[in-house]
């Protein structure tokens, strides 16, 4: 199983001395998981992964006092290590644990291909290869999705017909969705918003109390906000019981949708008001004209997205553009049909 260049220099950060580590925090509030995590990785760096073996093992029954991310490296280099020691019944073991937690990390699955490919099982390699492509944009900061034509674990498979053509359909795939962008809740794992669009590159991310917002200004005047509306214990509540007698399904977006309806700031400027969408769809739609703001012709468009997010979120995509044109709202509601939620 080949070494990833991402999780080599996190393990670079482990040449750090222990006290840096301890005071810093960076890997655990527990002296002895970051000592353990420590030594397992400057054994892992330097070929023993056999004897990384114990110590990861050591900090996997305290997973919990682990930093997020170094989280993700202990299940990496543990699975990796049992893997490069021939131990794949436990590699892939660890990785479908790894699985458990997060089912939206593309590198279990990666991991699991290999696995597979070391066991010269074709076809559930490529099953976790498409798998991983899917799940390809939850690479955690600083670290690309392999090549998998690039990988010594498939270099088996190589001259057969049919996992060339998976290949050749994965980078297929990869091509269409450059311009997919991914929303998260960070509170909320395994479940993603995704929207494709060239418009927007960068988004201002914050946390609202319990509430995450995103927010960009894109080409050409777009603009786009991506709002997670977390439901306190009483509107939680409240949700309960409006859907035991509505007979709609739990995840309609009719909640959302009249939720954020129902609490406009803007009511008194706008016009045009109309509102679309089925109930047992993920998304409901609306839009609003806003003609005038503070003594100015503005010709606003502004068109919303809602959704349930899970359980106790609700989801609203905003799109808006001044001097609005007919093509301008084309191209919003080409943004909007590409959204999808991913479990």
């Amino acid at each position: 199983m080949k070494l990833r260049s991402f999780l080599l220099g996190l393990c670079g950060v482990l040449l750090l001395s222990y006290n840096s580590i301890a005071q810093s925090d960076v890997v655990s509030s527990d002296p002895k998981v970051s000592n353990d995590f420590l030594q397992a990785g400057l054994k892992f760096m330097n070929g023993d992964y056999k004897g990384s073996i114990p110590l990861y093992k050591s900090v996997l029954e305290q997973e919990k006092l682990l930093t997020k991310i170094y989280w993700y490296v202990l299940i990496d280099n543990l699975g990796m290590a049992y893997g490069i020691t021939g131990d794949l019944k436990s590699a892939e073991q660890l990785f479908k644990y790894g699985l458990s937690k997060d089912a939206a990390y593309p590198m279990f699955y990666f991991s699991l291909a290999c696995a597979s490919a070391e066991k010269n099982d074709m076809k559930s390699c490529i099953n976790y290869l498409k798998t991983a492509n899917k799940y390809k944009m939850n690479m955690l900061p600083g670290e690309e999705f392999p090549d998998p034509a690039k990988d010594d674990s498939f270099q088996r498979f190589m001259n057969n017909d049919e996992f060339l053509s998976a290949l050749k359909e994965l980078k297929k795939q990869s091509s269409a969705i450059k311009n997919e962008i991914s929303f998260i809740y960070p509170k909320k794992k395994g479940i993603s918003l995704i929207m494709n669009t060239y418009l927007f590159k960068e988004f201002k991310k914050e946390w609202r109390g319990e509430d995450y917002y995103y927010l960009s200004e894109g080409k050409d005047g777009f603009v786009c906000s991506v709002l997670f509306f977390k439901l306190n214990e009483s509107e939680f509540n409240d949700l309960l019981a409006i859907q035991k007698g509505s007979g709609v399904s739990k995840t309609s977006p009719i909640y959302a949708s009249t939720h954020f309806l129902s609490s406009s700031k803007t009511k008194q400027y706008e016009s045009n008001n109309k509102s679309w969408g089925d109930p047992n769809s993920t998304f409901m739609y609306s839009q609003v004209d806003i003609k005038e703001f503070s003594g100015q012709k503005i010709n606003q468009k502004n068109i919303s997205a809602y959704a349930m997010f899970g359980e106790d979120i609700y989801l609203k995509v905003h799109l808006s553009k001044t001097l609005c044109t007919q093509q301008d709202s084309i191209t919003m509601m080409d943004i909007f049909e590409s959204l999808k939620i991913i479990y």
